[in-house]
């Protein structure tokens, strides 16, 4: 595990594209903004637009599931195997109102205790150290031994809320009917 005393450890930025999209009845990452991108390309557009070493996507186009349908837990322990020295910053597929100024946030936060960051109220975005309490807690999720939610790991390990932003940043399309109303907000 990395030593925040020595200072700030790399941050990998993750996007998580690698649910069933079953709402949707197709794979969301794969769906066109009306700027021309689909849905993951524009995260990996904003994701380039902050401070983090790399980008990585959770998911088949990327760091593949290792425990299926363990859900975005599952996604990042995927990615810890593969990265374990560094921390996370995780941001949904599906999220495309995020702005640069919402993650800066994330990273800029002070954080002696090395805690997970997140918004009030908001499991994702989110900044994941990965210290031995969030090791442990993933290997309990793809053990069945926790609960694979984001809401139930932060409750765990005693999360960092950031004050609550406008929802506007965090609204995710899950059906395409959420996808039609965020691309008429953005024509």
């Amino acid at each position: 595990m990395f030593d925040m005393t020595e200072g700030n450890p790399e941050t990998l930025g993750v996007i998580l594209a690698g649910g069933l999209s079953s709402r949707m009845k197709r794979d969301k990452a794969k769906l066109v903004l009306p700027n021309g991108l689909s849905l993951l390309a524009h995260a990996q557009k904003l994701m380039a637009s902050v401070s983090v070493a790399e980008v990585v996507i959770s998911g088949l186009q990327g760091v593949p599931d290792l425990y299926p349908e363990r859900g975005p837990l599952g996604g990042i322990f995927a990615v810890t195997q593969h990265y374990p020295e560094m921390r996370l910053l995780v941001i949904p597929v599906d999220m495309p109102l995020l702005k640069p100024k919402v993650l800066n946030a994330l990273l800029d936060e002070n954080n002696p205790n090395n805690l997970p960051v997140v918004f009030s109220g908001q499991p994702l975005p989110l900044l994941l150290p990965v210290t031995e309490h969030v090791v442990s807690y993933l290997n309990g999720v793809v053990e069945g031994k926790n609960a694979a939610s984001i809401k139930s790991m932060l409750a765990e390990l005693n999360c960092i809320q950031l004050p609550k932003l406008d929802e506007y940043y965090f609204f995710n399309c899950n059906t395409p009917e959420e996808f039609d109303s965020v691309c008429q907000h953005l024509r």
